[in-house]
């Protein structure tokens, strides 16, 4: 028969197609494990005593610039 070599080829092309995307999901499912494991290590540096940390530095610069705004005001009076 003179479809069978057609056919064949397009089994054939089908077989490289699946592996080509079984190949495509692993590396997805790869990807999204390691974007897991970065964001799990993200949430333990957000939930850890460096947030309090970095959060009392933040506001003592804000208290230094409020202080300072007011020290203007005075001299500007």
């Amino acid at each position: 028969m003179k479809a069978e070599g057609p056919l064949n080829d397009l089994i054939s092309k089908n077989k490289q197609i699946q592996s080509d995307c079984s190949d495509t999901h692993e590396i997805i499912d790869g990807a999204k494990k390691s974007a897991s494991d970065i964001q799990d290590r993200l949430m333990e540096i957000i939930s850890s005593d460096l947030l309090e940390e970095l959060m009392k530095k933040y506001r003592n610069k804000e208290n230094l610039i409020d202080d300072c705004n007011k020290v203007r005001q005075k001299a500007e009076k």
